[in-house]
């Protein structure tokens, strides 16, 4: 971990009630929260099916499945990602965008490749690998001087 960075301890994946905006809250180390909107809904689904947690099944997909829940339930795939993902950080925010990135560290024989992906994405890969989840902390301290 680099000391620009903070740890996520925890990830909530939720519908918010008044909007049902799509959102993923990251818990940090820290006490602060970090958050991203405008989420995949079937990210969200399938972060709370990783989790245990929250069934929106009568809502969404109407007993099909997605790739999500194929990628879940292959035990061979999960053991190699999890061999092949080291971390992942959220680390960048394109302003004329208004969307922030992640990297996705991958090591191959001692070679680390890196991947920018949607942090939604990344976050999804990190939790099905068990890896740990970082946010740059001036992501953070901008986010929250916008929302003060």
């Amino acid at each position: 971990m680099d000391e620009d960075e903070l740890k996520v301890v925890r990830i909530e994946a939720f519908f918010t009630p008044t909007q049902a905006t799509p959102v993923i809250v990251c818990y940090l180390e820290d006490d602060r929260q970090f958050v991203l909107y405008h989420i995949l809904p079937e990210i969200i689904i399938a972060i709370n099916k990783l989790l245990g947690v929250g069934d929106y099944s009568e809502h969404f997909g109407h007993g099909r499945e997605t790739l999500y829940d194929v990628l879940s339930s292959i035990n061979e795939l999960r053991d190699t990602l999890s061999e092949k993902i080291s971390r992942v950080v959220i680390d960048q925010l394109y302003p004329d965008l208004g969307v922030f990135s992640a990297t996705l560290e991958l090591r191959f024989d001692g070679v680390i490749i890196e991947k920018k992906m949607v942090p939604s994405h990344a976050i999804y890969l990190a939790l099905l690998a068990d890896k740990p989840i970082y946010v740059r902390k001036n992501l953070i301290d901008s986010q929250q001087s916008e929302n003060t």
